[in-house]
């Protein structure tokens, strides 16, 4: 325990010890893994080595994991384990932070015990040397909702949690509060339900697809509220202004007119990978004609998805390229990725991402108007793991990355690939009618709040960074 700062002694269970080490641990994610990394990074990078063997934990190390996970409204486990790391809280035991300690530099080493053996932070004369220069000012770097949560235990049912007390500690010790991570803005603590909602945009849904469930035909007169009346209502915690909709159509039986009778529904206009075997010269003129009107913003969803017989692969591969041939300059394109159930489960999809990104790029080497720095392209659905994150990247600088109800069911590697999608590139989608984040029958636009509420537990910040983020990216990728 002599190489590590005083905020890591067992027994320490006051607040003020709490919120420093909270404050530790946020500083030590940093250090490693860059700007906007939380202590489930931490967690993740642990869990993914060997370095921890299981070792009992004292009592007074327990109490405090326990007290710790109370305060910051974490899930508190049955047991907490070191193998794997079952609790962010876990990493306050000094077996585990020592083996983090060991990716530091000497002079970061001894940086992180000088600082945080200082009392709380407020008493450092310069924060510059820990921060980047958005974080620097004389408050506590602490948050009034948790910045990080254990988002499942693995060992069974949990402890009843003790709700998150009003005003947080660091407002019990007399000091402001300062969100941490990059982008988000500073959080007083109160519902999304006040007086002001937030923006927000669905970028993904199939309005055809759902008036066919709920009424069993497709009115492209039918305003929003009227489609939305039948389904799941907005959760009273999620409460938001839906300003505009994508719908995605993409079953040529239910291409819009395009009549622009509600100016909040936009559309993109494509063939499901699926229907490749449906592709012919009518299809292709309706293509060709439907992206020229006003209300019109992308094409798709088009792309590769291999969960079906191999022997549509190559016409899947073939209608793609076509595709991409008839999208006019400047439009972006909904890309539609899924690879087959070994790939998924093993890679990510990373088989079936490459392949796409190799199509695109022979298409932008062959075109004239599109080129691989330009060309805008939403990555629908994106549950890839950091690699596949950083393939689409490298290659296509203006890639955007869509998320569903899925991330509810991420693994460790997917929420730290969403984790790293930078600020302007993360948007929401519910895909409406599918992947209700609540498991109801059918998922609504309306559902886009519960979206970005996982989100912004994954990513360390609140729901209304989240919204605000994402509504203005889509307006800059979509141009309404």
């Amino acid at each position: 325990m002599s190489h590590l700062p005083q905020c890591f002694d067992e027994g320490q269970v006051e607040v003020k010890r709490l919120v420093q080490t909270q404050t530790a641990l946020i500083w030590l994610a940093k250090q490693i893994f860059g700007p906007g990394s939380t202590p489930q990074d931490l967690v993740d990078h642990l869990n993914g080595s060997d370095l921890l063997e299981e070792y009992p934990i004292s009592p007074s190390g327990l109490t405090r994991m326990r007290e710790f996970s109370r305060k910051l409204a974490l899930g508190v486990p049955n047991k907490f384990t070191m193998c794997p790391v079952n609790s962010v809280a876990v990493l306050l035991h000094w077996r585990v932070v020592g083996n983090l300690l060991n990716l530091l530099t000497e002079e970061q080493r001894a940086r992180f015990k000088a600082i945080f053996s200082l009392g709380l932070v407020p008493q450092l004369q310069s924060l510059a040397s820990v921060t980047s220069p958005k974080e620097v000012g004389p408050t506590a770097l602490v948050t009034a909702k948790p910045l990080f949560r254990q988002e499942e235990a693995e060992e069974g049912p949990m402890e009843a949690e003790t709700p998150p007390e009003m005003p947080s500690p660091a407002m019990e010790q007399g000091l402001d509060v300062l969100v941490l991570d990059e982008g988000a803005s500073e959080f007083d603590g109160q519902s999304l339900a006040g007086p002001i909602s937030p923006q927000a945009i669905d970028v993904h849904c199939h309005l055809d697809r759902l008036q066919l469930r709920q009424f069993g035909k497709y009115l492209e007169s039918r305003s929003l509220e009227d489609t939305l009346k039948p389904g799941p209502q907005q959760h009273p915690d999620q409460s938001f202004q839906l300003v505009s909709v994508v719908s995605v159509h993409c079953d040529p039986g239910t291409y819009p007119k395009v009549t622009g009778q509600d100016t909040r529904i936009h559309h993109a206009i494509g063939l499901h990978p699926k229907k490749a075997d449906q592709f012919n010269q009518a299809i292709k003129e309706k293509i060709c004609h439907l992206p020229k009107q006003p209300q019109v913003v992308a094409l798709g969803e088009i792309g590769i998805d291999q969960s079906t017989p191999p022997a549509s692969w190559v016409r899947q591969r073939e209608v793609f390229q076509s595709l991409l041939k008839l999208k006019p300059s400047g439009l972006p394109v909904v890309v539609h990725c899924r690879g087959n159930a070994m790939d998924e489960k093993k890679n990510f999809g990373a088989v079936a991402h490459c392949l796409a990104i190799g199509i695109l790029d022979r298409h932008c080497q062959e075109s004239k108007a599109d080129s691989v720095s330009d060309m805008a392209i939403h990555v629908h659905c994106f549950g890839g793991d950091y690699q596949v994150l950083e393939a689409w990247l490298v290659k296509f600088p203006r890639a955007y990355f869509g998320f569903t109800g899925m991330v509810a069911r991420f693994t460790s590697q997917q929420k730290r690939a969403l984790r790293r999608v930078p600020e302007d590139r993360l948007l929401l989608e519910t895909d409406a009618p599918y992947l209700s984040p609540r498991n109801n029958r059918i998922s609504t636009p309306n559902d886009i709040g519960e979206v970005a509420y996982l989100v912004s537990r994954i990513r360390g910040t609140t729901v209304e960074s989240v919204l605000a983020t994402t509504t203005a990216n889509s307006q800059a990728l979509y141009h309404f």
